[in-house]
């Protein structure tokens, strides 16, 4: 469980820098500055987003 928060935090924090990548200031800097967190956050999130769709297998309790 831990490593899974570990990755939350850390898509999280990629998801703030995007957001501030993209306002006012954020708009003078190179493209990559942007693109590059942005790849990195999806990477990260698909197989949670495949992982809803598929459904997660019923736990043994």
């Amino acid at each position: 469980m831990g490593i899974g928060n570990v990755i939350t935090v850390v898509l999280a924090m990629i998801g703030v820098v995007v957001l501030a990548l993209t306002g006012p200031g954020g708009q003078r800097l190179p493209w990559w500055t942007l693109v590059i967190p942005a790849a990195a956050a999806t990477g990260g999130l698909s197989p949670i987003a495949l992982g809803l769709l598929v459904g997660a297998p019923p736990r043994a309790n």
